[in-house]
């Protein structure tokens, strides 16, 4: 185990134990967490000179309702477990961010992207040079879209469904990379081939759009951060709004549309 690594175990133990004794001592407590009758559901603040109207009622009645599922679900180690994992899952997140190229999660998501976006590139053959080119990118993300949709609506799968779009969300930062590389065509291409091959060169020079590499660039990054980000936060508060009882199974069977439900269960309705 790397130190790198060894130093965010020992960090998330200390979280984690703190949350634990965070949790205990609230629910020992005999004071009732503020409703939206004595709390304000919006509250300004200002910063930098701005006014900002934070959501601090529905924030602390949110609160309140996870100190209650913590202490109530059937089973509390399976829904740390599943909160240890949306916390590393947020580690990798970093991890990706820090070294885009050279990095362990980088190299991951290399490997789980690169299958279907050469795949895509095959597919979208038939429709045209310029759609060949933007079929590797397309399928790179589809791939992962088409398979959160099964997982979701066809499996039932809340935690599987969040997995696959946190691979898509990364797949977005990865994809980042090939973006920005459009004007200077340094990364290196598969199978040897040279820059004239450059997907995003090819595709950004058909529409007059080269200065814009990095730009867009960026806007892929934050998609793939936002993605991961909500996936994780998701993932934490439906392992205690949707306690797990087995391994592969959920206490609240999801009936109908599960968006619904994880809603449902989120917002307290």
């Amino acid at each position: 185990m790397s130190p790198l690594w060894l130093l965010w175990v020992i960090f998330m133990a200390g979280v984690i134990a703190l949350l634990i004794m965070e949790l205990n001592k609230r629910q020992r407590a005999t004071i009732q967490t503020p409703t939206s009758e004595s709390q304000p559901e919006f509250q300004s603040v200002r910063w930098q000179g701005l006014k900002l109207r934070l959501p601090l009622g529905s924030l602390i009645q949110l609160w309140g309702r996870l100190q209650s599922a913590v202490a109530q679900h059937p089973i509390p180690l399976y829904g740390w477990l599943e909160t240890i994992f949306w916390l590393v899952i947020l580690f990798t997140l970093l991890d990706h961010l820090r070294d885009p190229r050279g990095s362990t999660t980088s190299f991951v998501v290399w490997l789980l992207t690169i299958g279907p976006h050469e795949v895509g590139h095959f597919i979208c053959n038939p429709f045209g040079v310029f759609i060949m080119f933007l079929g590797g990118s397309i399928w790179q993300l589809l791939f992962w879209l088409l398979l959160t949709a099964w997982s979701l609506f066809v499996r039932k799968q809340i935690s599987v469904a969040l997995l696959m779009l946190t691979i898509m969300g990364h797949s977005f930062i990865n994809l980042a990379q090939y973006i920005g590389d459009a004007q200077a065509k340094q990364l290196p291409l598969l199978f040897g081939q040279d820059s004239s091959h450059h997907d995003w060169a090819n595709i950004l020079g058909m529409l007059n759009l080269l200065p814009a590499d990095h730009a867009l660039a960026l806007i892929s990054t934050l998609i793939g951060v936002v993605l991961v980000i909500g996936c994780a936060l998701i993932g934490i508060l439906t392992a205690w709004f949707l306690p797990r009882v087995a391994l592969g199974r959920m206490a609240l069977r999801v009936a109908g549309n599960p968006i619904i439900a994880v809603r449902a269960s989120i917002l307290g309705q």
